[in-house]
């Protein structure tokens, strides 16, 4: 069967509960010159294209290892076949700002999609129960103050290395490393031998979701469209929220909170026209 997705990454991974529920081996297309839709300001990876080859080369290995996918294909708009739509969302009134995008689909299929439970099936990475992070960025509330990080060990970050950077010197986290993947399968590996996942509305977090492992996202509350099912997945908008997060899970004792309840959302993170207040 023929399915069709011309979004970024994370939207794909988010479409799966379906493809999942519905097909016994997919053909997943997925269009190679559809402009990207990025608001001003906001600076993405795949830059002026959607899913340019690079990132359909790096998405590939995770989907085409899952059993009801069969094969990936990457081609213009114009060749796409009648297959099954998994994008609606972009053509239809359709508020991408709220909701859960896991859960889009079956608005429009009327199918139970069954996203509360896992969707992704990977082996685990020969890690020691790391903790993963993965932090773009997009879509960023400025107030979290991450430092409280400092003292959990075998720590690691999953994603780009400017971001690890940018995340690693803001916060003053030394003890943060970098694991650099190959492909998404690699990335998946990762996180699903991770003890606990910290991450905003990134392709990381969309794994994580989608692995069903402990996880905690930094909510974006001018699009919401990520809701962490229970009981493994949480989220938080402050300090506060973090802090009990991190005592529940063990990772740190009490202590006192410059800012608890603050918040500031940002589209991208160091461009002002980009802030949310």
């Amino acid at each position: 069967m023929d399915v069709i997705h011309n979004g970024h990454s994370g939207d794909i991974i988010y479409s799966l509960p379906l493809v999942k529920h519905f097909c016994k081996k997919a053909t997943f297309w997925i269009a190679n010159d559809v402009p990207s839709d990025m608001p001003d300001g906001m600076i993405h990876p795949n830059g002026k294209i959607m899913m340019p080859e690079s990132a359909v080369e790096f998405l590939r290995p995770l989907l085409e290892s899952q059993d009801y996918i069969e094969s990936v294909k990457h081609a213009p708009l114009s060749e796409m076949p009648a297959g099954m739509r998994l994008d609606f969302f972009r053509d239809w009134k359709m508020n991408t700002k709220a909701g859960n995008s896991a859960d889009w689909l079956r608005k429009f299929y009327g199918i139970q999609t069954y996203s509360n439970m896992p969707w992704l099936s990977v082996e685990k990475a020969n890690l020691d129960n790391p903790v993963i992070c993965c932090f773009s960025r997009r879509y960023r509330n400025s107030e979290i103050d991450y430092s409280i990080l400092k003292d959990i060990p075998n720590m690691w970050f999953v994603g780009l290395l400017e971001e690890y950077d940018f995340f690693k010197n803001r916060h003053g986290l030394d003890n943060l490393n970098f694991y650099k993947v190959k492909d998404a399968l690699e990335m998946a590996q990762v996180i699903a031998s991770a003890k606990f996942y910290f991450g905003n509305q990134t392709f990381g977090f969309s794994i994580a979701e989608a692995l069903k492992i402990p996880r905690a996202l930094e909510a974006f509350e001018p699009a919401s469209v990520v809701v962490p099912s229970a009981p493994t997945g949480m989220d938080y908008m402050t300090n506060l929220a973090l802090l009990n997060i991190l005592l529940t899970q063990g990772f740190v004792k009490d202590q006192k909170l410059k800012n608890p309840i603050g918040a500031t959302f940002h589209l991208y993170l160091g461009d002002e026209h980009g802030r949310f207040l």
